[in-house]
């Protein structure tokens, strides 16, 4: 797991199909990133004035238990950054 500002968001992660089919990924101010050989297959992140969030796996990795994994390090980082709420 990475765990990314959003000035930080690599390039390799703006150019894939998670950003296609999340494009709310693209707003997020923090982003946990799953990687599996050195390639992107989830992220979750918050942002926004409303802390909005946002999860996607990779469709090949679905079911796999990725989103829970992910979500945990979401909330966790989450509360360590003191956001007080998440849509």
């Amino acid at each position: 797991m990475r765990i990314l500002e959003k000035k930080q968001i690599p390039a390799e992660l703006k150019n894939t199909k998670l950003l296609t089919e999340m494009p709310s990924l693209k707003t997020c101010n923090l982003l946990i990133i799953a990687e599996r050989d050195s390639e992107i297959i989830g992220a979750a992140g918050v942002g926004g004035p409303f802390n909005i969030t946002a999860l996607q796996i990779r469709s090949d990795y679905q079911k796999r238990g990725i989103g829970g994994i992910l979500y945990r390090e979401f909330l966790r980082e989450s509360k360590k950054r003191n956001y007080q709420f998440l849509l």
